[in-house]
């Protein structure tokens, strides 16, 4: 069944049907509050640079890692792009994210349309797309590129990762490999961020 509704140009929310099961799983994985963790910081980096030099942009993507919750989404991993400073992979760690950067609502952006369809959702160019050009996120964030998995924990939705920019990209099979990796490595990291928080 589409999601889209032809009078708004939009896609409607898809039904969320993890959500009941990932609400119970949230309190068990220490992610019930919103709260930044900085291995999930770090993976959204190594994961944004790496993206940025495959698709030949430097510096130039965004990576999330991000818990969907009702009506809200909160990136508990964020990079946020700093082109200027051309970062790569062995750079020094910064904190550039600011708090109001961590959150957004369910009814913009294309995770909560990854989390539904349950496997990757690449949009080379969203202008592209007549039925994903409308979304608020795209002039809010300047977005033009995006590409998203969802993240499985015990067969449990939480969430996705993902990459954003400003730039069109040509995602092709190695980004889409290169996205679901990242989203490969949430589980384990948080098992042993469980490990950490009963110490």
């Amino acid at each position: 069944m589409t999601t889209f509704d032809p009078v708004s140009g939009r896609h409607r929310r898809p039904q969320d049907r993890d959500l009941a099961a990932r609400m119970r799983l949230l309190p068990q994985l220490n992610l019930e509050d919103e709260h930044p963790v900085e291995v999930f910081d770090q993976l959204a980096r190594t994961y944004a640079l790496k993206a940025s030099e495959l698709v030949g942009l430097p510096g130039e993507l965004s990576a999330m890692v991000n818990i969907v919750k009702p009506g809200r989404q909160y990136f508990v991993g964020l990079y946020v792009a700093e082109p200027e400073r051309s970062l790569t992979a062995s750079d020094v760690i910064t904190d550039n994210v600011v708090a109001s950067q961590r959150t957004m609502p369910t009814s913009e952006g294309w995770c909560v349309h990854t989390l539904g369809r349950r496997k990757a959702l690449a949009l080379n160019d969203v202008k592209d797309f007549h039925r994903w050009a409308a979304n608020g996120a795209r002039p809010k964030l300047g977005v033009q590129t995006y590409l998203g998995t969802p993240i499985f924990y015990n067969g449990i939705t939480l969430g996705t990762t993902c990459f954003v920019g400003p730039t069109p990209v040509e995602w092709g099979e190695d980004g889409v490999g290169l996205i679901k990796d990242m989203a490969q490595e949430v589980p384990i990291e948080l098992e042993r961020w469980k490990g950490a928080c009963l110490l």
